[in-house]
């Protein structure tokens, strides 16, 4: 279910390929969750009864366990995955009608619908391939 606001004006969803920034990009000032949250949804979207609905293809690093990593890798990635964790608490803090969620079926199929036909062609073949291994690895 989209987020909810008792003014019920509409959800905005925005697609990204991987969750937004908080203080990890190029411009380490700079955290896009910390924008999205507070410049685009509490100053503009939430007085307007607008939820938020951010929708990432991929959470990068977040999910990212520390602990098993070498110790060379957990020097240089340690503040990143702290970073997309936080960034991912700060959508999380924001309460009702603002949610973070990951690309689900229905999401995919209408940004297809916005693609070229060799886009749609390819993701297709993709699929096919990607649901034969899986059909092999748990040996239907």
């Amino acid at each position: 279910a989209a987020p909810s606001l008792a003014a019920g004006g509409g959800t905005l969803t925005l697609y990204q390929r991987l969750q937004p920034c908080h203080h990890s990009s190029d411009r380490a000032a700079w955290s896009c969750s910390e924008a999205l949250v507070d410049t685009l949804w509490r100053a503009e979207l939430k007085p307007r009864g607008i939820a938020l609905d951010v929708a990432v293809s991929y959470t990068y690093r977040a999910h990212w366990d520390v602990r098993s990593l070498p110790a060379r890798d957990r020097a240089r990635y340690g503040a990143a995955i702290a970073a997309a964790r936080e960034g991912i608490r700060v959508f999380a803090a924001a309460g009702d009608g603002v949610r973070l969620r990951g690309l689900k079926d229905h999401d995919w199929r209408f940004l297809l619908e916005h693609c070229d036909t060799e886009v749609r062609e390819d993701f297709a073949r993709a699929a096919a391939e990607a649901e034969a291994e899986a059909a092999v690895a748990v040996g239907a």
